[in-house]
C-alpha cells in the first residue's frame, strides 16, 4: 500500500504504513495529478493493478480568522495561564491519579491490558481556551489510543488519535458518536509530537505537528471540563507529556 500526503510546501511518502520519504519545497504549485508506470528499458511490459484507491482533497482543511492570534500566542509562550516542562511535580497538580506520575522531565500516563487513564484538572479546564501538549507514545502493547477530551467530561467532544494503526486514523467525537474523522500521518512514531487544540464561542481547530487535521463550527456543548488520556488493548503503552502550555481565553485578553 502506498500512500502520499501533499499539503501546502510539504509532502510524504507512506509504504505499507511507514515513513519512506519526506520533502519539503515551494517550487510547483498546481493542482493535477498524474499516476505513471513504465519499465527502466521502456520495452517489457507490466502490469500494474489498482485494489484500492482512495483520494481526499485537504483543501477544506485551512486555517480561519480566529486561529491566528491563538496560534500566535501559544507558540511563543505568551499570556498562557498556566506552563508546565514537567521537571518536578508542582504542587498545583494535588495528587496525581493512578497511572500518573512525573518521571525524567516529563508527566507520565501508562496504561495497561484494556485500561483507560485518564488526567483532568483545574489547571487546563475552560470553555474557551488554547492548548499546546508535547507528548512522546512508548508501548509494548497494540490498540493504542491517545485522547483530549473537551467542553465537558461525559457530555462533550473527544479527540482520540490511534498511533499504531497504519495511517494514524484520527476521530472526533460527540458523546460517543462519530462526529469527523480522517489520519494523521504527520505523527511522528516513538519521537516527540504536538497536538494544539483551539476552541473559541462554536469555532474549533486540532493540529498535529503545526499541521491542521480538524476544523470545524459546532455549538452542541459548552462545559469547562478537559482531560487527556491514554488507553490500550493489549500490553502496555505510555504517553509522556514534555511541555503543557495552557490559556483560559476567559482571563486572557488575545490581541
Amino acid at each position: 500500500m502506498v500512500t502520499l500526503i501533499v499539503q501546502g510546501d510539504q509532502g510524504g511518502i507512506l509504504i505499507n504504513g511507514r515513513p519512506a520519504g519526506y520533502a519539503q519545497d515551494e517550487q510547483f504549485w498546481g493542482n493535477e495529478i498524474h499516476l505513471r508506470i513504465g519499465s527502466t528499458d521502456q520495452v517489457t511490459p507490466i502490469q500494474f493493478d489498482i485494489d484500492n484507491f482512495k483520494f481526499w482533497d485537504l483543501d477544506p482543511v485551512e486555517e480561519k480568522e480566529f486561529t491566528k492570534p491563538l496560534l500566535l500566542a501559544l507558540n511563543n509562550n505568551l499570556l498562557f495561564t498556566y506552563g508546565d516542562n514537567f521537571s518536578d511535580l508542582k504542587p498545583e497538580w494535588g495528587r496525581l491519579p493512578n497511572g500518573v506520575s512525573i518521571a525524567d522531565g516529563a508527566l507520565v500516563m501508562e496504561a495497561s491490558n484494556d485500561q483507560d487513564v485518564t488526567l483532568a484538572s483545574n489547571l487546563f479546564a475552560a470553555r474557551d481556551f488554547a492548548i499546546r501538549i508535547q507528548f512522546t507514545v512508548t508501548s509494548t502493547g497494540e490498540g493504542i489510543e491517545i485522547g483530549f477530551g473537551f467542553r465537558g467530561a461525559n457530555e462533550g467532544y473527544h479527540f482520540v488519535l490511534r498511533p499504531d494503526l497504519p495511517l494514524r486514523d484520527w476521530i472526533i467525537y460527540k458523546s460517543e458518536e462519530i462526529f469527523l474523522q480522517g489520519q494523521a500521518p504527520m505523527y511522528l512514531p516513538g519521537k516527540t509530537n504536538e497536538l494544539i487544540c483551539l476552541a473559541q464561542g462554536d469555532q474549533f481547530a486540532i493540529y498535529l505537528n503545526e499541521l491542521p487535521l480538524s476544523l470545524f463550527k459546532d455549538g452542541a456543548y459548552t462545559g469547562k471540563q478537559n482531560q487527556i488520556q491514554i488507553s490500550v488493548k493489549s500490553g502496555t503503552a505510555k504517553l509522556l507529556l514534555d511541555e503543557l502550555i495552557f490559556i483560559d481565553l476567559s482571563k486572557m485578553q488575545i490581541p
